[in-house]
């Protein structure tokens, strides 16, 4: 394998900054990497599609613009911890519960996964993703319940995180040596919620980027750069007037 991913890492074109143009798409890195042998790109692959099923789902629930009115895919495909939150017992959680709890348990699926492949890339994301979720949801929380107003400097209308971030939760197993403070410090600044989306995106990108050179020339660089694509891709299709109303309908910061 070590002969063929060093070729394949070396050929990959550089990935540019978020809001650039992907130089590359992911069914062009897949075609590419299908002759690597070995199971942990087959398996984000999945992971990737599984996160497309869980977001159309989301949207579908949530009436989100591009979303609504479609068909919405089954949710008894998805594993068990998760489809569960499409039932009947979880239609009582407000949105901003219930999306936290649908996105933790997706990237508790992520690591179980990474852990069977023997990925630590994979298991690294999964808890760097949760932290910041449950950073980003308690900051919220705590500051709709005390109405805390937008500074006068600028900031996040709503202003749902100048306020300051606050500590996640200690009871949901999160690395306690990952802290996101200056990362929901920065995104609240921002001027809407595209931005702040953006902010946060290129935080992933340059935890991406620091994991892709702790394993050079291993397949944990290819799926980082796998990973980084996909923010890419993302950033490239979403339209700004359409971006800002879906953040601001599911309350990302």
């Amino acid at each position: 394998m070590a002969a063929g991913l060093h070729y394949l890492l070396t050929f990959l074109p550089p990935l540019p900054g978020l809001g650039e143009a992907p130089p590359i798409t992911l069914e062009e890195v897949g075609r590419l990497a299908g002759e690597i042998p070995g199971r942990e790109i087959r398996a984000l692959f999945e992971l990737i599609q599984l996160e497309d099923t869980l977001r159309d789902l989301v949207g579908s629930r949530l009436h989100l613009p591009g979303v609504a009115g479609q068909p919405a895919p089954d949710p008894g495909s998805l594993p068990p911890t998760l489809a569960a939150m499409f039932g009947e017992a979880a239609a009582d959680q407000t949105e901003e519960v219930w999306l936290t709890e649908v996105m933790d348990r997706f990237y508790r699926h992520v690591a179980e996964r990474g852990r069977s492949l023997g990925s630590p890339l994979l298991t690294l994301w999964a808890g760097w993703e949760r932290a910041l979720r449950w950073q980003m949801a308690a900051t919220r929380a705590r500051n709709l319940a005390e109405e805390a107003p937008v500074p006068s400097g600028g900031g996040q209308p709503g202003g749902s995180f100048c306020q300051g971030p606050v500590a996640p939760p200690p009871d949901q197993g999160l690395d306690p040596a990952i802290d996101h403070t200056a990362l929901i410090q920065e995104a609240c600044m921002a001027q809407d919620p595209l931005a702040a989306e953006l902010v946060l995106d290129e935080g992933r990108a340059r935890f991406l980027e620091e994991q892709a050179v702790r394993y050079s020339f291993r397949i944990e660089e290819l799926i980082a750069y796998i990973l980084k694509l996909r923010l890419l891709l993302r950033h490239a299709r979403l339209n700004r007037a359409e971006g800002i109303k879906i953040l601001q309908e599911v309350t990302s910061v």
